[in-house]
């Protein structure tokens, strides 16, 4: 489980692509690393990834066919800039909302209108998904 409130933001530094699978590495800070073992959860980009590797400071994650094709990770590349949130932890002050990281599609942003301190995000997504966004209920935008 997340919060939704992003921790970092960091490039991908190695990437490869398989036909149904990625493999990427993504280097975190010492505070991020701080009791990260292999099979911990990771958001990315509001992406649940389990911890497949350490080297050094570099993070090894992998996605799989079904996370390509229901988020925005199938466009990244060596570079992107990645949102990165730690797990939740117990006895925590969450600070945000509960999330649980097991996207189901994505939505496009169709309309943006800024003003003095505010951003107002207009979306499109599929119909089907409609009766589950509310009025002040709230939604993952990459992570």
């Amino acid at each position: 489980m997340y919060t939704g409130i992003v921790q970092a933001c960091l490039p991908i530094s190695q990437l490869e692509k398989w036909e149904g699978m990625y493999s990427f590495s993504i280097p975190f800070s010492e505070e991020l690393l701080r009791d990260l073992e292999t099979g911990a959860s990771v958001s990315l980009n509001g992406v649940c990834f389990t911890v497949t590797g350490f080297k050094s400071n570099e993070i090894s994650f992998e996605a799989v066919k079904e996370t390509l094709e229901l988020t925005n990770i199938k466009a990244v590349e060596v570079g992107t800039l990645v949102n990165i949130e730690r797990s939740a932890k117990h006895d925590v002050e969450v600070g945000g909302h509960i999330m649980s990281g097991h996207v189901v599609g994505t939505a496009e942003v169709v309309d943006v209108k800024v003003s003095s301190n505010n951003r107002r995000l207009t979306f499109r997504c599929a119909p089907e998904w409609l009766k589950y966004v509310f009025n002040k209920g709230f939604l993952g935008v990459n992570g």
